[in-house]
Parts: C-alpha cells; structure tokens; sequence
C-alpha cells in the first residue's frame, strides 16, 4: 500500500522478495517522454486522457493528472489497490475501477495507453495489446517490460511463446518513438501513431 505523507511519497509496493520495495520516484524513472507530452498538450489547450492498465495504487496515473491530463482511468484486478487509489486521487482527475486487463472493455477512447509491467503477464499479451490499441487509444503507447525482453515478450505465463509487440503496434499506425530504461533496467518503450 502506498503511504503518502505531507508531499512525501514513501514506498509503493513490495517486489515480492526481501525488502525491495520501489518509491513513486523509482518507478517514475523513464517515464519523462510521456510526462513532457501530457504537460505539452495541456500548455496547447488540448489536454489529453490516459488509461492505465495493471495501475496498482494508481501513483503513476495520478502523477500524468499532476502533469496536464484531463482524465485518467485505471484498472486494476487487486480490489485492495483500487480502494488504495480511489481514497490517495483526492481532487485529481482520475478513476479506478476492479477489472482484469484480459477481458476489460473501456466504455471510451483514450489518447494515451500505460502498459506499465503488465503484459508480459498474460496468458496473450499480443492480443490483449492489439485490442486495446486498436478499439481504444489514438496517439500514444507506453509499455514497461522485464529487463532484456523489451519489445518482444517470452513468458511461461503465454507459453513461451515470442509476442513481438513493436510488430503489433506496427500493424495499428504505431512508431516506436523513444525507449529507455526504468530503476531496476526494466525495458520502457513510447509509441506514437503516425499521422
């Protein structure tokens, strides 16, 4: 759970092993291209919106809001970090919702997509990632990876079977723009569609 002091973020969430729990500030490291255009299209008079998939306490949504966007809606499958979210947005111009981003179906579309350490979880990160870009997000893609694997996607959890996402988004009018590394060298990649 995330503890928010004053203006002091503390810790997010548990990596799973020891105590390596990441901070707001660890896991907004390489996310400055996408922060730079939520406050670039705000300046222009055309704030954009954001959906984030996978969004745990929704930090990483509530600080694109911070940044510029009109709206931002999160999804999470954990009920406990949706509660989390909904009680830490405040004011901010976010949402959050219980739902599992295999299956979800967004009642809108979005200018920005954050995929952010979740689809290499899934049983078909191809598919999931095609039908939520091609039905629901009209200018850019932002997706966090393991370390190494970035764009393509190997995991037990979709058989070991390669998923070549800079290929699907590709197919769907979308460029990889930009990509680097986050805190603990997780792969980051911005997608843009191209007029």
């Amino acid at each position: 759970m995330a503890a928010v002091t004053g203006k002091v973020q503390k810790t997010w969430f548990p990596m799973g092993r020891g105590n390596h729990e990441r901070t707001l500030v660890d896991q907004m490291r390489g996310m400055r291209p996408v922060v730079d255009e939520f406050r670039s299209c705000k300046a222009k008079g055309k704030p954009l919106t954001g959906l984030d998939v996978g969004c745990a306490e929704g930090l990483i949504a509530m600080e694109m809001a911070k940044a510029g966007a009109i709206h931002m809606h999160g999804i999470e499958i954990v009920p406990e970090r949706v509660v989390d979210a909904n009680r830490l947005r405040g004011s901010l111009p976010c949402s959050f919702e219980i739902a599992n981003v295999a299956t979800y179906t967004p009642q809108r579309v979005y200018d920005v997509l954050l995929a952010l350490s979740i689809l290499h979880k899934l049983p078909d990160p191809s598919a999931t990632l095609y039908r939520l870009v091609h039905n629901f997000c009209q200018r850019l893609v932002v997706i966090k990876l393991p370390p190494g694997r970035g764009p393509l996607v190997i995991d037990p959890r979709s058989g070991n079977e390669p998923h070549d996402l800079d290929a699907v988004l590709q197919d769907l009018g979308f460029n990889l723009e930009h990509q680097t590394e986050g805190h603990l060298s997780e792969w980051i990649g911005v997608w843009r569609m191209q007029a």
